[in-house]
């Protein structure tokens, strides 16, 4: 069981815009300046309160690489930064460039949304068991050292629910953090939560939520 994790969402990018305003992006879209600024503060703010990762694993989207780059750059014992292709985004290639209102929220970006038929592509219990075999399969690599993975909105919404329910049948999405924040998860030697503390690029840490 590793010490700690640190659950990081990418740094802020900028949308493509068409006639009817911002377009769904997928894996290609980078970080913007304010992005890169986010996640460079972001891992100021872990080393100056003592959180160091050992190891930082990243979803292969370019926005998560280049933010898993950033962060590596940040820490003096330069840990190494792993493409992890079950770290991915949600991303359904129907989405590409069509309007963000069409998608009344991040559940229509799956493909078991039977208003959308025309979507196919992973369903939300798909990544639900895709995130929690990647989460045990890392956990057990690393006993007691602190990892980081680098991921998306809706990975981390997934990966939240069931840190906190231990429940793998029934996939929820937990309230997410904002682009460039990290949550960092504190365990005992039993693997069992101690703290959950979200961390942001604009301060070293909120008031911890205690298990």
């Amino acid at each position: 069981m590793p010490a700690s994790l640190l659950l990081i969402r990418h740094g802020a990018v900028d949308s493509p815009i068409g006639p009817e305003g911002p377009l769904i992006y997928g894996p290609e879209q980078p970080l913007n300046i304010q992005g890169q600024h986010q996640i460079i503060r972001l891992g100021q703010n872990l080393k100056d309160s003592g959180v160091v990762p050992d190891v930082i694993y990243t979803s292969p989207f370019i926005r998560a690489i280049q933010s898993a780059e950033l962060l590596r750059e940040t820490f003096s014992n330069n840990p190494p930064v792993i493409i992890r292709e079950a770290l991915r985004g949600s991303y359904t290639p129907q989405w590409s460039l069509r309007p963000e209102s069409e998608a009344e929220g991040i559940h229509d970006l799956f493909a078991d949304n039977p208003n959308l038929p025309e979507v196919h592509g992973e369903s939300m219990k798909d990544a639900y068991t895709r995130i929690i075999r990647e989460f045990q399969t890392l956990k057990a690599s690393h006993p007691d050292q602190t990892i980081a993975l680098v991921t998306h909105f809706e990975i981390i919404g997934l990966l939240r629910h069931y840190m906190k329910t231990r429940d793998s049948s029934n996939p929820s999405m937990e309230d997410v953090i904002e682009k460039g924040e990290g949550l960092l998860y504190q365990f005992s030697p039993e693997g069992n939560i101690l703290e959950e503390r979200k961390i942001s690029p604009e301060q070293h840490y909120a008031h911890p939520e205690r298990h």
